[in-house]
């Protein structure tokens, strides 16, 4: 996936940058229940 370019390389790069964003909202979520 991280080899393609392009318009597709820059999709990936968004779908990381949901991932940590997901990634975090699920954390903070996780500390919240704590």
């Amino acid at each position: 996936m991280g080899d393609w370019s392009g318009a597709s390389g820059m999709v990936t790069g968004s779908w990381l940058r949901h991932d940590v964003w997901l990634e975090n909202k699920i954390a903070n979520i996780e500390y919240a229940k704590r």
